[in-house]
Formats: structure tokens, C-alpha cells, sequence
């Protein structure tokens, strides 16, 4: 078992900020306690989730405890929904999403089993599939207006190029800024 102990994920984590503006952690299948540092550090958290019951259900609890680390407060967590449409007309809709949790999803992703199959299949980034670039600027556009990441940045008239997906500066924007648009 190979897994990092929260004291030491301490310092791996102060090293990365001191590096880097932007620290993204997908901490989906996290121990509890790194979870727990992690989420008690973080300035912003992002809570994905799918738009079916059990998955409701977990980020509901997932929010609670989130709230509870931060002394009850909500402020700076983000809920973005991923695969809307995978259940075919079963998905928990928008209202009740927001009902349940108590706070809107500020990102939807759309199911679209052919622009992510293709671009695993491919090794190709999603934004370069036919049909992606609309997954990458919604992405671009949740990170700038909500994370407030590359907001001072400016938009080009420029004509599409690599490197022009959407204004965002530090980490995430070399990770957007390699996103091609055709």
C-alpha cells in the first residue's frame, strides 16, 4: 500500500504551493484522513458528481462534511455535474439537484460517450476531437468565471489557435492554453 500519510502530504503539499498558483487534486478515492487535511487546506473545492441518486446521495454527505471542516460555512465550494444524460431520461433533474444539496452546479458536462471514447482511444486531448471543443470552452469558462482563475487575463479576437481556448494564467492555463480549437 502505497499510500502518502496526511503529516507528510503536509509538506508535499506546502512545496507545491509554494511552486505553483494552482494545485488540482482529484481526490475521488482518497484515504479519509488525507481527504480530511486536503479538504481543510483547500482554498476551493470543486465537488463533481453524476446526476443519479447514489452519486447524489455520497456528494451530499461529501458537502456536509466539507461544511463541517470549515465551521458550516459553504464558501468556495463548487458543484459541477458530469455525464448529464447517462441514465437516459433518468437523471435527478436540475431543481431537485439543487433542492437536495442546497446549491446550484455552477458546470454540466453532457454524457458524450463518443468525444471522451475517442479521445482515450486516440491519446488525444478532448479539445482536438470533433465535438470537444465545446466540453473545453464550458471547462475554460466554469474556471474563469467561477474559480476566478485567468480572469485578469485577455480574451483574443485573434483567430483559433493552439494556445487560445480560453484567458487563464498559472497551471491551469498551461494545462487550457495546450487545448487546441480549430
Amino acid at each position: 500500500d502505497d499510500v502518502v500519510a496526511p503529516e507528510n502530504l503536509e509538506q508535499i503539499l506546502n512545496r507545491l504551493m509554494q511552486t505553483y498558483p494552482v494545485v488540482v487534486l482529484d481526490m475521488s478515492r482518497a484515504p479519509t484522513g488525507i481527504l480530511r487535511t486536503i479538504l481543510s487546506r483547500a482554498n476551493q473545492v470543486v465537488v463533481v458528481a453524476t446526476p443519479t441518486l447514489p452519486s447524489l446521495r455520497a456528494t451530499r454527505g461529501l458537502i456536509q462534511e466539507i461544511k463541517t471542516l470549515r465551521g458550516g460555512s459553504d464558501k468556495e465550494i463548487h458543484l459541477a455535474i458530469n455525464m448529464k444524460g447517462i441514465t437516459q431520461g433518468q437523471d435527478v433533474p436540475d431543481a431537485d439537484i439543487a433542492a437536495a444539496l442546497k446549491m446550484k452546479s455552477q458546470m454540466v458536462i453532457s454524457f458524450l460517450p463518443k468525444i471522451f471514447t475517442a479521445a482515450e482511444m486516440q491519446g488525444k486531448l478532448v479539445s482536438t476531437i470533433a465535438g470537444g471543443k465545446d466540453v473545453a470552452s464550458i471547462v475554460a469558462k466554469f474556471v474563469r468565471d467561477e474559480l476566478g482563475i485567468g480572469k485578469d487575463a485577455r480574451q483574443s479576437d485573434a483567430p483559433a489557435k493552439e494556445g487560445n481556448v480560453g484567458a487563464a494564467s498559472g497551471l491551469l492555463g498551461g494545462i487550457l492554453g495546450k487545448m487546441k480549437t480549430k
